[in-house]
C-alpha cells in the first residue's frame, strides 16, 4: 500500500507541476520547492 501512495503522490506532483502557473511554488521530486 505504500507503495502505491508514494506513486500517487509523485502522478499528482507531476500533473500539479503541468498545470502550475508562471509564479507559483512547486515542489521538485527531490523535495526542494522552486519558483515555476
Amino acid at each position: 500500500i505504500k507503495k502505491v501512495m508514494s506513486q500517487a503522490v509523485e502522478y499528482f506532483a507531476s500533473l500539479r507541476r503541468d498545470s502550475a502557473k508562471k509564479g507559483w511554488w512547486i515542489q521538485n521530486p527531490d523535495g526542494n520547492w522552486v519558483k515555476k
